[in-house]
């Protein structure tokens, strides 16, 4: 299979390939959203998550993203939102674990973070936050009230 401007699988596929990551990345998205038999398809495709039509072609895909820097994944920005230009981004492992459906957001004095971001910034354990949380506590308290 022969891809525009001379790319091929085969040499797509080469590690020393400075777009075989790329390639890899822009595969995964394709088969997240597309092929039922993933494994994921039920969190994305299956939950409506879709490409920009532009994106079925590796070279727009390409073009719009870039190669990712080292150490960087695919995230989209609006987790509930599809992959495309204004919603994508390289993101770190981190960044990525912070932006998760699962995630549990708290708001107070204007800032929204997740558990793990408020416990970073307050210098506290999130398993703490999180228990005060389980027992009942107001957000306000849960975050105001210091360590005994």
């Amino acid at each position: 299979m022969n891809y525009k401007h001379g790319f091929s699988l085969k040499s797509l596929r080469s590690k020393e390939n400075p777009k075989w990551r790329l390639h890899v990345c822009w595969l995964g998205m394709k088969s997240r959203c597309d092929n039922p038999n993933n494994k994921q398809f039920k969190d994305w495709g299956g939950r409506g998550i879709a490409y920009d039509p532009r994106w079925a072609v590796f070279e727009n895909f390409a073009a719009d993203m870039g190669e990712p820097p080292e150490g960087m994944t695919l995230d989209r920005i609006d987790n509930d939102g599809p992959y495309c230009k204004a919603n994508c981004r390289w993101a770190s492992r981190k960044e990525q674990s912070r932006n998760r459906r699962m995630n549990r957001y708290l708001e107070l004095g204007g800032r929204r973070m997740t558990i793990v971001e408020w416990s970073e910034s307050l210098g506290v354990k999130s398993r703490l936050l999180r228990v005060r949380l389980n027992r009942g506590w107001s957000v306000e308290r849960t975050l105001t009230t210091p360590c005994a």
